[in-house]
């Protein structure tokens, strides 16, 4: 079953693409795009991850579920009340994963319908299906604390009290959902800050942390756990994560992270004083917050589960492609057919190379395809 819905998502993703991007079509139309392309994808994204069985995650869910029963498990204490609450209401572990999807992506295109049109909206959904889509199947908590922070960067879009207010609030939410989230909520500092000191700091910060891990690794990984076993019980648990076990597989995070921030470096450049005011801050939040990213790339090189940091920007850096490349098919921004086509080049690449360097050097793909086969809401073939 899982089969022939995959098919649909696939035929639909075909037949819908040009429309989606080069048609400024009516409000009609805009209403069947829904009905027809959005809705089918929808689904099919919430059944698949709701309902697979065999992810290398599964034990990791089913304990804390089973802890549940006891009272909230706190780690991530956010995560531990939502699955004690869906406990208390009788859902059953299975259950439970389902409304993890129904949440997450409701909560994803609730934010999403902030930054873009129905057009834009059916793009994000195929490329967001490509990548990070099938990681974010494992890894739940790290999706669910995703969505939140999108949500939470779509209040910037006004620049208000109440605003700032409320992405502070969101943000918070996402960091108890996953605790390394919890890099991001100083970045409404950096983001309201004069941006060339900003952007000085935030690359005398990386170097700095760069060179305490090459001299002393032992010295990093011994403040990082005075640190967290001082500041927060709730949060000893991360100090696993200050261990130097990675050889070169920062390399090719750090490869990552430098093509998304020049893709978005030109397309910021290309887009200023051509789009629309809203579109040129939806391109510039979306850098900056790339940049401001960069402190990140140190933890990279101590252990790559900190590149989930970096992940959990990659719905807003769709974003941002798919509201340059919509006006540039509706001509609201001058670039010659050459330079649009090595823009997509490079932006495919890109993302597949994020495929490979986190899903199948790591030999994942394995579980996505048994999971076809494996779904407890519809079955397999």
């Amino acid at each position: 079953m899982l089969y022939v819905l995959l098919a649909l998502f696939l035929l639909i993703s075909t037949l819908g693409t040009k429309y989606s991007f080069c048609i400024n079509g009516s409000r009609k139309a805009g209403k069947v795009l829904n009905s027809f392309l959005i809705i089918p994808c929808l689904l099919f994204l919430i059944i698949y991850s709701g309902g697979i069985l065999d992810i290398p995650d599964y034990n990791v869910y089913n304990n804390i579920y089973n802890y549940s029963s006891n009272g909230i498990w706190t780690k991530d204490i956010g995560f531990g009340a939502l699955v004690f609450a869906l406990r208390k209401i009788g859902l059953s572990a299975y259950q439970c994963r389902l409304m993890y999807a129904v949440i997450g992506i409701t909560v994803l295109m609730l934010s999403v319908r902030k930054f873009l049109d129905r057009k834009g909206q059916y793009l994000f959904l195929i490329l967001y299906f490509v990548y990070p889509y099938f990681l974010d199947v494992i890894q739940v908590r790290n999706f669910l604390a995703m969505v939140f922070m999108t949500l939470a960067v779509s209040f910037l879009l006004d620049n208000t009290k109440k605003n700032t207010f409320l992405f502070g609030v969101f943000m918070l939410v996402s960091a108890s959902l996953q605790k390394t989230l919890l890099f991001y909520i100083p970045f409404i500092l950096f983001y309201k800050a004069d941006k060339r000191k900003a952007t000085k700091s935030v690359l005398i910060i990386a170097v700095t942390l760069s060179a305490l891990i090459g001299l002393n690794k032992n010295f990093v990984s011994d403040l990082a756990n005075f640190f967290l076993l001082n500041f927060s019980e709730k949060l000893s648990g991360s100090a696993s994560f200050f261990t130097v076990n990675t050889r070169y597989g920062w390399l090719y995070m750090w490869t990552i992270s430098f093509f998304n921030l020049a893709i978005l470096y030109y397309i910021k450049k290309k887009s200023s004083n051509q789009l629309s005011s809203g579109n040129i801050k939806i391109v510039g939040i979306v850098f900056w917050i790339n940049i401001y990213s960069l402190i990140a790339l140190p933890l990279y090189v101590m252990d790559t589960n900190f590149f989930r940091i970096y992940r959990d920007l990659q719905p807003l850096n769709l974003i941002a492609w798919i509201t340059f490349f919509r006006a540039a098919c509706l001509k609201h921004i001058r670039i010659n057919k050459r330079s649009m086509i090595l823009l997509i080049i490079t932006i495919l690449l890109t993302i597949l190379y994020s495929v490979y360097v986190t899903m199948i050097i790591e030999n994942l793909l394995q579980f996505f395809i048994q999971g076809f086969n494996n779904n407890w809401i519809v079955g397999g073939i």
